[in-house]
C-alpha cells in the first residue's frame, strides 16, 4: 500500500495527518495557469520510489528527471541516473506527462537548514520512532532522495532542529503508520516553512537503511 502515493494520501489526510495538497486534474492548460499564478507543483508517478519519475514545474522553470523523445516519455531501467533536465515551456512533454498514472501535488514551502533543503526519514517500529536519518541537498535542487544527488546528515543535523518540530515530526509519523495499519515504516518529513508545523511526504513500506554504527 506504502506505493500507492495517491491511497496512502488519501488515508493519511482522512486520520487528519497534513499532507501535500492534491490537485485532481487532466487539463495541462488549467497546470500550467496554475504554474503561472505562482504555485510550485510535483507530478509524481503513482508508484514511484527513490525519486525516479518526478517532474517539477514553477514559473518559468519545469524540471523533470524523465527523458523524452519526440514528446514520448522514456525512462531508465537502473535506479540511478535520473537526472533533471529542463523543460520549460514543452507543452507536448506535459501532455504527454499527465495522460500517465501521476499525483500532481503543492510543494511544500520547507525552510532551509545550514542553506540547505532537507527532510527527514524516521524509522518506526510498533509505536516507537527508532532513527531519524536526515537528507539534505543544494538549496536550488528540487529533491533530496540520496539517488538525485542528496547526502545523508548525521545526527548533529538531526539535533540543530528545533525541539518542537522534532517532536511534532516524531507523533506525526507514528500517527501516520497507525493511520495505514502498519508496525514498520519509513516516514519521510518536510518541515514546513515557520517552523511551526511538519508536512508528511512518503510512507516506505519497504525502507532503504542508511549506513549507522548502531
Amino acid at each position: 500500500m506504502g506505493r500507492d502515493k495517491e491511497l496512502t494520501k488519501r488515508i493519511l489526510a482522512k486520520a487528519g495527518i497534513p499532507v501535500p495538497k492534491h490537485h485532481f486534474t487532466k487539463d495541462y492548460k488549467k497546470i500550467i495557469k496554475m504554474v503561472d499564478n505562482g504555485q510550485r507543483l510535483f507530478i509524481k508517478v503513482r508508484y514511484g520510489s527513490m525519486g525516479k519519475g518526478i517532474t517539477y514545474l514553477e514559473k518559468d522553470r519545469w524540471l523533470t528527471n524523465f527523458r523524452f523523445k519526440n514528446g514520448k516519455i522514456l525512462s531508465k531501467k537502473s535506479d540511478y541516473g535520473w537526472d533533471f533536465g529542463d523543460i520549460t515551456g514543452n507543452d507536448k512533454f506535459l501532455k504527454e506527462l499527465i495522460r500517465q498514472d501521476v499525483i500532481i501535488e503543492d510543494e511544500i514551502n520547507s525552510f532551509l537548514l545550514k542553506g540547505r533543503i532537507f527532510d527527514l526519514r524516521l524509522y518506526v517500529a510498533f509505536g516507537k520512532v527508532l532513527y531519524i536519518y536526515p537528507r539534505s541537498n543544494k538549496s536550488e535542487n528540487v529533491t533530496t532522495n540520496i539517488s538525485q544527488g542528496a547526502i545523508g546528515e548525521n545526527s548533529r543535523f538531526v539535533h540543530s532542529l528545533p525541539p518542537k518540530i522534532l517532536d511534532d515530526a516524531i507523533k506525526k509519523s507514528i500517527k501516520a503508520l497507525n493511520a495505514m495499519n502498519l508496525n514498520f515504516a519509513g516516514v519521510d518529513i518536510i518541515p514546513s516553512n515557520g517552523h511551526d508545523k511538519v508536512t508528511v511526504i512518503e510512507i516506505n513500506s519497504f525502507p532503504g537503511f542508511p549506513k549507522v554504527r548502531k
